[in-house]
């Protein structure tokens, strides 16, 4: 155990990731174990995290049926109103329809009524209000979660991402504490942590950390592809980026008629990210205009 209590986050955060996280040993298990019936409360939060990871589409229809019955046996879930939000400010090109902003605010609003003090519903409300560009608060909101779940890597890979997004400094900060906290899952802080530092001009060391990267140790979605893909058309590497993008079509891309840009915007719901993720990969000629 640690000398002091003041050294808890740092010595035991990674422990207690790793153990009890959203991708953590428990909930790992757990999913191994989920009865296709299982649709309620935390099989339903269960299946939403491995959505939210993969974006399998498959998986969309299940996700939203189940989180209809979640807040029709507790309207006042705030996980479940959490991730009700999220699934709001989806792109169509992952839909079917048009994201619907103010119905991702108002399930928001709604997680707060329970979960005032809960992680998952403050980031809920960061999320809409990044999602509107508007960056200071999402920026309190999002610091509020990550300061409520102090050992959730997810929480804080994202908080760092959207900071990232918004050009606020204080982004790497949360990248690499998400990296401390859970070095073999934090796939998102790991890419956002490469694009940060792409975005202060450090494209070499932005490609020597990429390619110590293992995604196969993550098993999350698409970023790791993206990343690449911008990170060796910053470094001048146009062959190594097209394979990237390449690889992320063939795994990611839809059967529909689907523009490059349609697909990344589909891929990356942030739309600030997205934003910088095109103009990277078109000014560099790896995507088309």
């Amino acid at each position: 155990m640690p000398d002091s209590t003041s050294e808890y986050p740092e010595k035991l955060g990674p422990i207690a990731s790793r153990i009890a996280s959203i991708y953590g040993v428990i909930a790992t298990d757990q999913r191994k174990r989920l009865p296709d019936d299982a649709m309620i409360g935390y099989a339903c939060l269960l299946r939403f995290e491995s959505y939210r990871a993969n974006r399998d589409p498959d998986l969309l229809p299940v996700v939203n049926s189940c989180i209809e019955k979640s807040l029709a046996a507790d309207p006042l879930d705030s996980h479940i109103l959490s991730a009700a939000s999220f699934l709001s400010f989806l792109r169509e090109e992952a839909t079917g329809k048009q994201p619907d902003p103010e119905a991702g605010l108002e399930y928001a609003r709604r997680a707060m009524v329970r979960g005032r003090e809960d992680a998952s519903a403050n980031f809920a409300l960061a999320r809409s209000s990044f999602f509107n560009r508007n960056c200071s608060r999402g920026k309190e909101f999002a610091e509020k979660a990550a300061e409520l779940d102090p050992y959730e890597a997810t929480i804080q890979a994202q908080t760092g991402a959207y900071l990232f997004a918004c050009d606020d400094p204080a982004a790497i900060q949360y990248l690499r504490r998400a990296i401390a906290l859970d070095p073999r899952g934090s796939i998102v802080a790991e890419t956002a942590l490469v694009l940060t530092l792409l975005a202060e001009g450090r494209d070499k060391e932005a490609l020597e950390f990429a390619e110590k990267i293992v995604p196969s140790s993550t098993g999350v979605g698409p970023y790791y592809d993206i990343a690449m893909a911008m990170v060796y058309a910053k470094n001048g590497r146009i062959p190594e980026s097209r394979a990237s993008w390449d690889r992320l079509v063939a795994t990611y891309g839809s059967e529909k008629d689907e523009t490059q840009e349609q697909l990344l915007r589909r891929l990356i719901t942030n739309p600030l990210l997205a934003d910088r993720a095109l103009k990277l990969l078109q000014g560099t000629g790896v995507i088309s205009d």
